[in-house]
């Protein structure tokens, strides 16, 4: 198990490398210094790696409850970095404010002015607003 004092003064060095801690998580040390914790573990028969975060901003026990958590989601069958991906995705979903959605759903979209598919290349006057009835 890794104390405090390891975690401190582990350094980069000319290739990346792990310093283990217990039941799969670790210090991930960059060449350029950085540190992370992460979590490998398997779903289904694969190999997954759960980053938990950076080193100075999560300490080494709360980067130990967190593996903890993980690894009880993946007792029960679920994938935690698949489970993190989607409440980030909520998030950002949650904290739009687009014109999309903000504006009602009254058939409206916009369009290239010169009618060509949105996929084509980058209309030359612009865009116009055209109903989707």
């Amino acid at each position: 198990m890794l104390t405090d004092k390891q975690v401190k003064t582990a350094k980069g060095r000319p290739e990346a490398y792990k310093l283990a801690d217990q039941a799969g998580l670790y210090l991930y040390v960059s060449p350029s210094g950085a540190k992370s914790w992460r979590y490998d573990y398997r779903v289904t028969g694969r190999r997954h790696t759960l980053t938990i975060g950076q080193y100075p901003l999560i300490p080494l026990k709360e980067a130990r409850e967190l593996h903890t958590d993980a690894r009880r989601a993946v007792g029960k069958g679920v994938n935690p970095a698949l489970a993190k991906r989607h409440e980030k995705r909520a998030a950002k979903l949650a904290a739009a404010n687009s014109f999309r959605d903000t504006s009602p759903s009254d058939g409206l979209r916009l369009t290239p002015a010169n009618g060509q598919k949105v996929g084509a290349p980058w209309p030359r006057r612009g865009w116009k607003m055209t109903s989707t009835r």
